[in-house]
């Protein structure tokens, strides 16, 4: 009698089963030809396969191992082994921690068979047992696939472990299943059971059963909420027209003190969905709040206790914005002589997040000081020393302004004016009050103020040159002044060269001293018989003759300017260097920087350098800004300095004139900026030079230039078309890794330029595609027929390449090849001893009879003819597979087609999975 026990797998009454026709004796011989063809064979990898199949033999849904224990447990002899033993762990993995499961929500458990005997295991059947008012389990969703479930008896099982590991099970060694279930109903006694009963081990003994469970309950979710609002009038409870606050973050405390958070709506809105049964604590982060803005409500953090499905939703979170005030009151002068009008502005601005319905201010001041002469707009109401303004609504960010004017009275005397402002908002919070105060001294103020500057420098020959220096003599203070004098000696700042001489000294405003040498004791530039009014000034023109030998400098060189007030207080100036006495205009020409010599260097380098900064890279539509910086690379100052940039055009001085002389000094550093909005038709990369010039002493132009370079980016989209094994239009990346090839794909859309793109790629020999495209919205449309082959994806897939993107290439499009059968799963496994297992499971085959294997060494081929006869197929939905046992290297790739009969068409190809876990394996022999 034969018997074929390679039968295919098919569905009865919701179970799967093996169509065998074997008797329990053509299990006894083809237990003995297990024992043979072990020995024939010899050792093997970790996973000896025990099916007693010949190479060739095509297997659907084998049951070899399930028959050997059978047979093997009916034998004994009188020195029995060690007895065998398993353990069984069952857990939840997800959600960890948790004895409550949520209505639902998706949760995994996980099964730990341990062999915890002397013994190997061969035969390994598991039954997973759960609750069916609790949960639910959707086919083939656990790992490794179950054998067969029954969701009326509420089980899972699989009929040997050791067939689905490919392995035996070897003592200290365990297998670990997961399985996924939907929580569906209500439970309090619910519960997930592992159970091993009917192993068998090398030995022909059968193990004990063991099992394992875990318990919980299944309940309603729970839920907190629900708004946090911007409680206008402050009573702590959301009323008609007050809105709910968005953007803020909440934060929602578990029970175990884990952390998750969430966002308000635009309407305010907040909730925590899917909660266990517990005690929870809620809190608003304040940071995210508006600025101005207090709690009128629940406190934060706020505790809640939660029971089973429970919908706290009256966790409301009130705050109430508060309106703030800034004032500012600033004087037109410091200083005022008695008699003299002083301006004060005062400016009240709403810095708060609400309006103000009314706004008071008063002003108020030392009446023995000075007297309120007039008032812009006039005050509500006046008295002695006090001046008050009653100013309506002031919306948020706007700003009133107070123009005051006042007589100063006293000499020598500090006058102090004090402005207040309090106010409501339209929803009758206070605001303030804001104070600022401004004092103004009376008196008179005398002030020179003095700058000198090297207006030429001329080379009169052999070494001698002629040097025209220009000195300005201003009034800074309040007052006029008298016996103004200016001293200069040359001596002293000539001393290291060879020889000086005072070539001229002229002035169009004051009277020079015809008896000036620039020697003591004639160091006086004028009589000091001149007086200069208040604002008033002028410039003395000083000439020298100069050889400086071998000392070309630098020499530095500073006036003393001076003068007396009426009331005879003599006030005097050391020059700055430049034209302006006091280059800051505060009044105050002694100030820090103010009072720096005036250089001369015959042996100077004159030389500017600019470097220029912008972003590395840009894209069209983007403005860039350019940071132009331009140092004095020299030794001698500049005049006239300019910048020019040739992709923005003009540039915008922003800092760095420090005495505000006009002058690029040796010590400045003068910054520039200038924008350029990138096009879609400037080069890539972007370069772009800037050129700056200046004018130095002997009239010589230094120039010098610098570039910075932008990479403008492109998006790169693409992916590739593939072939879709399974027809699902999903694509797997370990085994569907064959690309349809010379596949045309439509691309249109516009950039954000809006310039309409419109282009055509085609595929290349592997299916692979890629276009460069500008941010903006593209559409890509693949053929439904291409290459003999129909699309199995989307014919159409958008994607928005967003600004700063580098790429998106996740467009692809799958295509199956038309066949008499459907094919929806096949994979291969390389095994130990060279041998790789195939499999697939087809639809019903109504019009094909028997199936060819193929294998190659590449995905192109050429491919081999692995089965003599066709594995006949069934007119039902099937399981198929087939063990290479062709000797094979289980750490390559290796690629596999089916071919139907009749009809000739082609299924796959798919790939090999390598395997690299080789170990010593001893086979098992029964004697």
């Amino acid at each position: 009698m034969t018997c074929d026990c390679a039968s295919p797998v098919t569905e009865m009454h919701g179970a799967r089963r093996m169509q065998s026709s074997c008797s329990s004796s053509s299990r006894w011989r083809r237990l003995t030809l297990v024992i043979v063809a072990t020995l024939l064979f010899g050792l093997g990898g970790p996973g000896r396969e025990i099916r007693a199949d010949s190479p060739g033999l095509a297997i659907a849904g084998g049951r070899s191992q399930g028959e050997i224990g059978a047979a093997l447990a009916e034998r004994g002899g009188p020195n029995a082994p060690a007895a065998p033993a398993l353990t069984v762990m069952k857990s939840l993995l997800a959600p960890a921690d948790r004895a409550v499961l949520l209505i639902g929500e998706t949760v995994r458990f996980q099964a730990t068979v341990q062999n915890t005997g002397a013994s190997t295991i061969v035969y390994l059947p598991l039954e997973d047992q759960f609750d069916r008012d609790c949960l639910a389990y959707a086919p083939k969703t656990a790992v490794p696939l179950e054998s067969y479930h029954s969701s009326t008896a509420g089980s899972i099982n699989w009929v040997n472990l050791v067939y689905n590991a490919g392995v035996y099970l070897a003592p200290g060694e365990s297998f670990t299943v997961t399985m996924p279930f939907s929580v569906v109903g209500p439970s309090l006694a619910g519960y997930n059971r592992a159970i091993v009963d009917g192993a068998v081990d090398e030995a022909d003994q059968p193990a004990p059963a063991a099992s394992s469970e875990v318990a919980f309950t299944c309940v309603p979710p729970a839920s907190i909420g629900d708004l946090v609002w911007d409680d206008r009038d402050g009573d702590g409870q959301p009323d008609a027209g007050e809105p709910g606050l968005s953007g803020i973050e909440l934060r929602l405390t578990h029970p175990d003190g884990s952390v998750i958070t969430t966002t308000t709506t635009v309407a305010g809105f907040y909730t925590f969905a899917m909660l266990p049964p517990g005690a929870y604590t809620v809190a608003v982060d304040a940071a995210t709040l508006p600025a101005g803005y207090v709690p009128t409500s629940l406190a934060s953090p706020l505790a809640i206790t939660l029971g089973a499905g429970q919908q706290m939703m009256e966790a409301d979170f009130g705050y109430q914005a508060q309106p703030v005030l800034a004032i500012a009151k600033t004087p037109d002068m410091q200083y005022a002589s008695g008699g003299d009008a002083v301006t004060f502005t005062l400016a009240v601005a709403n810095t708060g997040p609400t309006a103000l319905a009314s706004l008071t201010l008063t002003d108020t001041y030392d009446a023995a000081c000075m007297t309120l002469l007039a008032a812009d707009p006039a005050p509500s109401a006046q008295g002695p020393g006090e001046a008050r303004w009653e100013i309506g609504p002031l919306p948020i960010a706007a700003t009133a302004w107070i123009t005051t004017v006042f007589r100063a009275d006293q000499v020598n005397a500090v006058c102090v004016n004090n402005a207040l402002a309090a106010g409501v908002d339209i929803y009758g919070v206070h605001a303030g009050p804001a104070r600022d105060d401004a004092a103004v001294q009376t008196g008179e103020r005398p002030v020179i103020g003095v700058a000198k500057q090297v207006a030429s420098i001329a080379a009169s020959g052999l070494g001698t040159y002629t040097v025209a220096y220009t000195i300005t003599v201003n009034n800074l203070g309040d007052v006029p002044l008298a016996n103004v004098q200016a001293t200069d000696d040359l001596a002293v700042t000539f001393a290291a060269a060879d020889s000086f001489a005072l070539a001229g000294l002229s002035s169009a405003h004051f009277s020079v001293n015809p008896a000036y040498t620039g020697i003591t004791p004639n160091t006086a530039l004028l009589t000091g018989a001149d007086s200069l009014g208040v604002g008033l000034g002028g410039t003395i023109e000083l000439t020298v003759t100069l050889t400086p030998g071998v000392n070309a400098g630098p020499y530095f060189n500073q006036v003393l300017a001076q003068g007396t007030s009426p009331l005879f207080t003599t006030v005097w100036d050391l020059s700055d260097n430049g034209f302006a006495p006091d280059p800051d205009g505060n009044g105050d020409p002694g100030g820090l920087g103010e009072n720096d010599p005036t250089p001369l260097n015959f042996n100077a380098t004159s030389a500017i350098s600019i470097t220029k900064t912008g972003p590395a890279t840009a894209w069209a539509g983007v403005p860039i800004t350019y940071v132009l910086t331009v140092i004095n690379a020299g030794d001698t100052p500049l005049a006239s300095v300019t910048v020019a940039d040739i992709v923005c055009g003009g540039t915008t001085y922003v800092t760095g004139d420090t005495d505000s002389n006009g002058l690029l000094d040796v010590t400045e550093t003068w910054t520039f900026t200038c924008t350029h909005r990138v096009r879609s038709t400037d080069p890539d990369p972007l370069i772009n030079t800037a050129i700056a010039w200046g004018v130095d002493p002997l009239s010589a132009v230094v120039s010098a230039q610098g570039s910075w370079n932008t990479d403008l980016l492109t998006i790169r989209l693409g992916d590739r078309t593939w072939l879709d094994a399974d027809g699902d239009g999903v694509e797997e990346p370990l085994t569907e890794t064959v690309g349809v090839p010379f596949v045309p794909l439509r691309i249109k859309g516009v950039d954000l330029n809006g310039v309409t793109v419109e282009i055509t790629v085609t595929t290349s020999i592997t299916g692979h595609y890629a276009v460069d495209l500008r941010p903006g919205v593209y559409t890509v449309t693949a053929p439904a027929q291409a290459s003999g082959a129909s699309a199995t994806s989307p014919l159409t897939q958008t994607r928005s390449l967003l600004l700063g993107g580098l790429e998106d290439l996740t467009v692809d499009f799958g295509y199956q090849t038309h066949t008499a059968v459907s094919l929806l799963a096949f994979d291969a496994a390389n095994q130990p001893a060279g041998r790789v297992l195939v499999r697939w499971t087809a639809g019903p085959a109504t019009n094909v009879e028997g199936f060819l294997l193929f294998r190659a060494a590449k995905a192109a081929g050429p491919y081999k003819q692995l089965t003599p006869t066709p594995i006949a197929a069934l007119p039902i939905q099937a399981d198929y597979q087939y063990l290479d046992k062709s000797g094979l290297d289980p750490r390559e790739v290796y690629w596999y087609k089916l071919q139907t009969l009749p009809g000739d068409e082609w299924l796959g190809p798919i790939a090999s999975a390598p395997y690299f876990g080789d170990r010593l394996f001893v086979p098992l022999v029964s004697r």
